[in-house]
């Protein structure tokens, strides 16, 4: 529709991400931000989860967030995704801003799907891509506008000299991630290719708090953290009094030494 009017100051943006898991089961909406910021949190405050194996896990991730290409076999939603990409850079790019080189996009495409859920840096990808650094930002640039990827930046605590400050690139929708790099269910066996379920698992689960986002009663800011010693935390939840912070293994068992990092931060 068009219109006179810009709006300037009565309008309101609600971006239409890709589908949550809460969405696709029918669920209630996710609160785990206001709850985990409460003064007193209870488990006995969380309702039941239903239960999700590992092979429910990977359906997920594998399956994406896009209502009409979930039902589809699997080699026919990947082919379907890589056609969408194609059509994302020969296409759409043009309405945002001119780009000379559309390969190179199409490799930078490639090469932060390959990254999803690591500390990349800006002349990483240069050096990838064989691109001016202004040219990679730029490109970076559109790639978030479009809503394929997403920047989660690095928390400082006021101690800049001892923290790494590279950002993280997630891609907005896991499946997308996987048809780009050819990804079945098969690589994920147990034993197969840890590292690669690892980050896309991250991916993943930054993209179910961002969807929920808008549903908390309380403004959050997502972040990651590292500093010089190699201390980590995957997710942290600022919610300006409070922080929430988010460890992800993609492992079979847990033990209290995969939450050091967390314990630490605390205290």
């Amino acid at each position: 529709m068009d219109v006179a009017d810009s709006l300037a100051g009565r309008m309101r943006t609600l971006k239409l991400w890709p589908l949550s898991a809460a969405e696709i089961k029918t669920a209630p909406v996710n609160r785990l931000m206001d709850w985990a910021t409460q003064k007193t949190p209870s488990l006995a405050q969380i309702a039941d989860p239903e239960p999700v194996g590992r092979r429910g896990y990977i359906d997920l991730i594998l399956s994406g967030g896009f209502p009409e290409t979930r039902a589809l076999p699997q080699r026919s939603r990947q082919r379907q995704c890589r056609d969408y990409v194609d059509a994302v850079v020969d296409r759409d790019v043009a309405d945002i801003m001119p780009i000379r080189n559309p390969d190179a996009l199409r490799i930078m495409i490639d090469q932060v799907a390959a990254r999803t859920a690591q500390e990349t840096s800006t002349s990483e990808l240069e050096r990838l891509t064989k691109l001016q650094r202004v040219t990679a930002e730029q490109h970076l640039d559109v790639l978030i506008r479009l809503s394929m990827v997403t920047r989660l930046g690095a928390w400082t605590s006021g101690e800049p000299k001892r923290e790494v400050k590279q950002p993280k690139f997630h891609f907005v929708d896991t499946m997308i991630a996987c048809a780009l790099r050819r990804i079945t269910d098969a690589i994920f066996a147990i034993g197969n290719s840890p590292q690669t379920l690892g980050g896309l698992l991250e991916s993943f689960v930054v993209g179910e708090l961002q969807r929920a986002l808008p549903m908390q009663n309380a403004d959050y800011r997502l972040y990651h953290w590292r500093n010089a010693d190699q201390r980590e935390i995957d997710i942290l939840v600022d919610g300006g009094s409070h922080l929430v912070n988010i460890e992800i293994k993609a492992s079979a068992s847990v033990t209290g030494a995969d939450f050091k990092h967390l314990k630490w931060l605390a205290k």
